[in-house]
């Protein structure tokens, strides 16, 4: 019963099977890479909303007036911004699922939010070491990509090809090693007869 609801869900063709399923790894939002980005943003953000407000404080000083609630509402916006871009990575690390079939590589998060990736059309594909010991197995125009864009990519990705529902290039981020090696292999295998 759970393989048909996951074939109907998933929308695979007739004869199409489910040779292995599996998760990213559990990752930090802010790893090595990601938190001295985010923090230099973050004080690009504080620079930029501190002048805005004395440029409103000498403005105000000097008789022309400005509304300092609304200039201290618009400054908070960026501020604000910053931490809540970071939610659809906790969604992606909570709830991707990652499929292969004997036709198709499926990265899922919900019905609207799919790609699949046939193993027919895969031109090139390689496999890359995270900086967690973890693997990320990248398709398409994914590959050589630098490794500290894996995970926007992995996402951007998803979210590109929703409208399309196909898509020839696709990032598997944070795999196990022996997910990563089990994927490989039935790549290998399948890609040829698909």
């Amino acid at each position: 019963m759970e393989k048909e609801a996951q074939a109907k869900m998933l929308g695979l063709e007739k004869g199409e099977l489910i040779l292995w399923s599996g998760k990213p790894e559990p990752f930090e939002i802010l790893d090595k890479y990601y938190k001295p980005v985010f923090i230099r943003n973050y004080l690009i953000a504080i620079v930029i909303v501190v002048s805005i407000f004395i440029a409103a404080l000498i403005r105000n000083a000097n008789g022309a007036g400005a509304n300092l609630t609304a200039v201290g509402v618009i400054c908070l916006v960026p501020l604000v911004a910053l931490p809540i871009s970071l939610s659809p990575f906790r969604k992606f690390g909570r709830d991707c699922q990652y499929f292969l079939t004997n036709k198709n590589i499926i990265i899922y998060l919900s019905s609207s939010q799919m790609l699949k990736c046939s193993l027919s059309q895969i031109d090139k594909l390689d496999s890359v070491e995270q900086f967690e010991g973890t693997k990320s197995i990248r398709i398409g125009k994914a590959v050589g990509m630098p490794i500290r864009k894996n995970r926007s990519y992995a996402l951007g990705c998803i979210n590109e090809s929703s409208s399309e529902g196909e898509n020839q290039s696709c990032l598997l981020y944070n795999l196990s090693e022996k997910d990563a090696n089990t994927v490989l292999q039935l790549i290998d295998k399948y890609r040829v007869a698909a």
